[in-house]
């Protein structure tokens, strides 16, 4: 990447959680390069966020464990008997379902994993039972294992969510 013109620092985004990166700075001059600087720094590693037991909406503190909304870099957990509805951009490293996940009945969200999600046994993530929103998109950027119920065709079909695998491997 390119840093603005007379940076003294960068702000590298899009990072994986617990990884080391190696990186080599140049100065750029009239289309020269300068001599390299290098060096290595790992990003933290992923933090691990509960729902409460009975769940709520995905963007109030009040729904997860410790009151912090979840971000790119947690491991997040839907526990057995919460319920919680995305109701904003929801970001997690990896998602375990083993409560109930629904998509808001009105307005398209997203729901981006960094990595895997898996749907634990009595698990559930489903569109809306209500409403007609088929905007909503899941984007999953390792594997999706379903040993539950996954089901984004929901009021009689008319409220429904997308799956995008966006990485350059393959998933399953």
């Amino acid at each position: 990447n390119t840093a603005a013109q007379n940076a003294t620092s960068f702000n590298a985004t899009g990072l994986t959680p617990g990884t080391n990166y190696f990186w080599r700075v140049f100065a750029v001059s009239e289309g020269a390069l300068s001599t390299s600087l290098s060096g290595s720094q790992a990003t933290v590693g992923a933090g691990n966020i509960s729902s409460t037991g009975g769940g709520g909406l995905w963007s109030l503190p009040g729904t997860w464990v410790g009151g912090v909304v979840p971000t790119a870099a947690d491991n997040v957990t839907i526990v057995p008997g919460a319920t919680v509805t995305i109701d904003t951009g929801a970001l997690a490293f990896t998602l375990s379902v083993a409560g109930t996940l629904n998509w808001e009945a009105t307005t398209a969200r997203t729901l981006i994993s960094g990595s895997d999600v898996v749907i634990q046994p009595a698990g559930i993530f489903q569109s809306a039972a209500t409403g007609t929103q088929t905007g909503h998109v899941l984007t999953v950027g390792g594997n999706l294992t379903n040993n539950g119920t996954l089901d984004f065709a929901t009021n009689a079909n008319t409220a429904a969510a997308g799956i995008t695998f966006p990485g350059t491997t393959n998933a399953t």
